[in-house]
């Protein structure tokens, strides 16, 4: 059986295993989110023992490690560990070393007291503030405005609300960053014997499966999912795919139209008037959309798709000598957009390494090295991505050539969507942010194995923390 196994069936057995463990892990994701207690940090003593508020009983005991976040897109990682030291009913003391974290704890406080729009803080001189300093204020973690302090007192100090979504202010937490500084509990012994044995169990099934019988599990549910799909009724099928897709197609036309004019032609949009308007211009696609549909019997996805498909004809421009210039130059274009892209993402690899490897003895634990790793891996398959088109790019030099290039406007238009210097920017703008304001894996088994199956996106250089103070710019 292993004689079999040649260097092809090898990459397919860790490529296929590795997707099929990580579809494991959303899975499990949801149920490890619900058993996961987040709490803001309340309270700092000194530079060694902070605190947070529980408001009800958990099973937290003396001696538990706990992460430490500040989470948003450009840091997920956790900025180090605290250590729970007391439990003084709702409140829970914990000492940390400041030399293991990646970046500095911060100050945090709460307001104790709310005369709108004025607010009492439990923070004042000794905790280094002075008058106009600004903080942020959170409530549930959520960013909900800010205050700036008039008086300024040795343990308190009196601030005025500069904005705020709330008025209940009383027990919201006061930050000087704009990301709230959270803790994560995660202890839950039945869940955390689920999520092992769960992955066992998929994982032995796909090695048996492949290794035994020698059929791979996503060949087999293709093949289940091709005999259903052909059961059912062709132009009922066509009908309802059309309907379903109408919603996301004629929110992707009209938006990115806005949004691309609002990008490159700022001067010819009058945002108020847009955002009145906007309802209006998804109504009139969706009867364009309607109307083609029914009334000319086609889908009007494959109706855009031809009308903006476009070939050259074959003229002896694109011919001989002339052809391979037009495509050597138009894969320029690709080859810059591409490459700026790619080191720009190596960049960031090697700054999050230089980062973490540059903060001992934090770099011990085993979540650091998994992520060293990683973006060790990245950058050398950036490396090699790299070296390709510079080969593609000179390899005119000695005889080889770009044999095809495509020359349709939605193949331009797919490959600009991908590159941030050209259309990706816009596509970047229309797309929400998928980070919430807590980390969902943690603690647990299910954190050890997301460290192995999956990979947490960089899209920027993770020493932005600096970046989240209030003193800085606001991101």
């Amino acid at each position: 059986m292993l004689r079999r196994l040649n260097l092809s069936k090898i990459c397919q057995f860790c490529y296929e295993g590795v997707v099929l463990l990580t579809l494991a892990v959303l899975i499990l994701a949801p149920l490890h989110l619900r058993a996961t207690r987040h709490f803001s940090l309340t309270k700092i003593y000194n530079s060694t023992t902070v605190s947070f508020l529980v408001d009800s009983p958990t099973n937290l005991s003396r001696g538990d490690i706990l992460p430490v976040y500040r989470f948003q897109g450009n840091e997920k990682l956790e900025i180090g560990r605290v250590k729970v030291s007391e439990l003084r009913n709702r409140e829970v003391i914990c000492i940390l070393d400041p030399k293991e974290l990646r970046w500095p704890i911060g100050r945090h406080g709460s307001v104790v007291a709310v005369n709108w729009p004025s607010v009492t803080v439990d923070l004042g001189a000794r905790d280094g503030f002075k008058e106009k300093n600004h903080l942020i204020l959170f409530l549930e973690r959520k960013r909900i405005g800010s205050i700036e302090l008039t008086k300024v007192f040795t343990s308190f100090s009196e601030a005025r609300v500069i904005n705020s979504l709330s008025r209940n202010l009383k027990g919201a937490i006061v930050s000087e960053f704009t990301v709230a500084t959270q803790v994560a509990f995660f202890k839950h012994k039945l869940l955390s014997f689920f999520e092992v044995f769960f992955f066992l169990l998929v994982f032995i099934s796909y090695a048996y499966f492949f290794l035994f019988r020698r059929q791979s599990l996503f060949i087999l549910f293709g093949r289940w999912f091709h005999a259903q799909f052909k059961r059912l009724p062709r132009k009922t099928l066509i009908s309802v795919l059309n309907l379903f897709l109408s919603i996301p197609f004629v929110w992707f036309i009209v938006t990115f139209f806005v949004v691309f004019i609002a990008h490159f032609l700022p001067a010819a949009v009058n945002p108020p008037a847009l955002n009145k308007n906007m309802l209006s211009l998804y109504l009139l696609a969706a009867a364009i959309y309607f109307y083609v549909l029914f009334r000319r019997r086609r889908s009007p996805i494959l109706v855009f798709w031809e009308w903006m498909s476009f070939r050259p004809t074959q003229n002896r421009f694109f011919k001989g000598y002339w052809r391979d210039a037009v495509i050597w130059f138009l894969h320029l274009i690709i080859a810059y957009a591409f490459g700026r892209s790619l080191f720009l993402f190596l960049k960031a690899n090697l700054t999050s390494i230089f980062n973490i490897l540059s903060r001992p003895p934090h770099i011990a634990s085993l979540g650091n090295a998994f992520s060293v790793a990683r973006y060790l891996l990245w950058s050398i398959t950036i490396v090699g991505c790299i070296l390709g088109y510079a080969h593609s790019i000179l390899g005119y030099f000695w005889g080889k050539r770009i044999r095809n290039l495509d020359f349709t406007v939605m193949g331009w238009l797919t490959n600009a969507f991908c590159y941030g210097p050209l259309l990706g920017i816009v596509i970047w703008q229309m797309v929400p942010s998928f980070v919430g304001r807590d980390p969902i894996v943690t603690q647990g088994p299910l954190y050890f194995l997301v460290l192995v199956v999956t990979a947490k996106p960089v899209l920027y250089a993770d020493n932005l923390e600096s970046g989240n103070h209030v003193r800085s710019n606001d991101r």
